[in-house]
């Protein structure tokens, strides 16, 4: 097998609408705290070619993710192509869910042709770094480590909270080229007052760890449900170096715990299936639950005792997700009942990739799990070739979270999703799979 690996830069020239903040409304970034990036991973065996995309970006939307890969598709190899987001909330808002200004969506438009050629320039330098490699080795290790994320529903809730590294070594140098890591959390310590671009800790942390001059790609996991609410001191920029330099010791530690691979086997599945959408109240039903919150909200703050609650917070929070379905039901002419999806599986070795097109919970995550074949590892790649938003479970549709308001799917799509998953693994693992 030989592996490439590239890094660039994808900062908009541009100060745009910025995304992943219902808050922020329209208002555009101010300037740039540290730049964002596109990291390319290539891997290739005499036969097959799998290519991972990671971005400093909230999420990609799947016309985008269909462009991008036309682009890069190779037709005389077997070739797989995935497109996965860090999720930071500090970029900008390139699949336009909130933006109806035409001067602003002209601009997105442009950074989008910008963000496809500075992934392509970033492809072509992956393949050069291929071809002078001379054979590789493959490391992992992973562990458990606490301290960055928690439940942002329950900050005494269990959650997976392992780091995963896939570190590739030259063989004839001894040298590390790159590594593939995975750890889930919501990379969120700047809040929507931030109006500079930054890849928070994600991309602090990949920053921290590629001074050494390899390349990481620090890719998102299940967490939808997970995130810096509880363990984050503030929502500063000296909060996201301190809680960066947590993340960039721990991927250092494990770098220097990894153990060789025996196979370099490589191979991909995947799967393409439907899934329901959830009944969508209508926009006057919207409206009035609305001001219902609005009204809680206005009682809460009459009693000093809940100012600071967390109640009024969370009051808010419904609300936001009203309005984003509220913008969804407005929008949404054509009232399709089923969503197709592809869902992609990769298999280095015993390690088992997989894509999520939007945000699964960790109860969902933790059933997939339970469900894997003996002696392989298991990795979930969220945000990945499009962005469906939450999938929530029934746990969080009781709960009337913001997750489960805002979804536009019930846990019948959860569960079809969760199945297919574990269908995929399953075929993976096979000898043949």
């Amino acid at each position: 097998m030989f592996v490439g690996f590239s890094k660039v830069k994808i900062t908009p020239q541009k100060l745009l609408v910025m995304g992943g903040y219902i808050k922020r409304g329209k208002n555009k970034a101010t300037g740039i705290l540290d730049e964002l990036y596109a990291r390319i991973c290539i891997l290739k065996d005499k036969k097959k070619i799998i290519v991972l995309i990671l971005l400093d970006l909230l999420a990609v939307d799947k016309k985008l993710t269909r462009k991008i890969k036309n682009i890069l598709m190779n037709e005389s190899d077997q070739m797989e192509i995935i497109i996965c987001c860090t999720h930071t909330h500090s970029g900008p808002d390139i699949i336009m869910k909130q933006i109806e200004d035409l001067e602003s969506r002209k601009e997105i438009y442009e950074y989008r042709d910008y963000l496809v050629n500075k992934i392509l320039i970033g492809y072509d330098e992956a393949l050069k770094s291929l071809k002078n490699s001379k054979g590789i080795e493959l490391l992992y290790y992973e562990k458990n480590i606490d301290k960055i994320a928690a439940s942002r529903l329950d900050p005494y809730e269990n959650i997976n909270n392992k780091l995963c590294v896939l570190a590739v070594k030259d063989k004839n140098d001894d040298k590390y080229l790159g590594y593939i890591v995975n750890y889930t959390c919501h990379p969120t310590v700047l809040g929507y007052k931030n109006y500079m671009y930054s890849g928070d800790i994600f991309g602090q942390a990949m920053q921290t760890i590629e001074k050494d001059q390899s390349i990481c790609l620090l890719t998102n996991g299940a967490e939808g449900d997970v995130s810096t609410r509880f363990t984050r001191k503030e929502q500063s920029v000296g909060e996201v170096k301190r809680l960066a330099e947590i993340l960039a010791y721990n991927i250092r530690d494990s770098i220097n715990k990894t153990i060789p691979i025996n196979s370099n086997e490589l191979n991909y599945k995947s799967k393409i299936f439907k899934i329901p959408f959830k009944k969508i109240p209508s926009i006057k039903e919207i409206k009035t639950k609305i001001e219902i919150e609005q009204e809680k909200i206005t009682e809460y703050k009459k009693n000093e005792n809940n100012l600071n609650s967390g109640i009024i917070r969370e009051k808010e929070s419904h609300i936001e997700g009203l309005r984003e379905l509220l913008n969804y039901s407005i929008d949404n002419k054509r009232k399709q009942k089923e969503k197709v999806i592809q869902i992609i599986g990769f298999k280095i070795a015993n390690i088992l990739f997989v894509t999520v097109p939007g945000e699964m919970t960790q109860e969902t995550a933790t059933e997939i799990m339970k469900n894997k074949s003996e002696g392989y590892k298991i990795i979930l790649l969220g945000l990945a070739d499009d962005y469906l938003g939450y999938f929530p479970t029934k746990k969080i549709i009781t709960r009337g979270s913001y997750e489960a308001i805002v979804s536009k799917f019930d846990t019948r799509a959860n569960d079809i999703l969760k199945n297919k998953i574990i269908d995929l693994l399953t075929e993976m693992s096979e000898r043949n799979g």
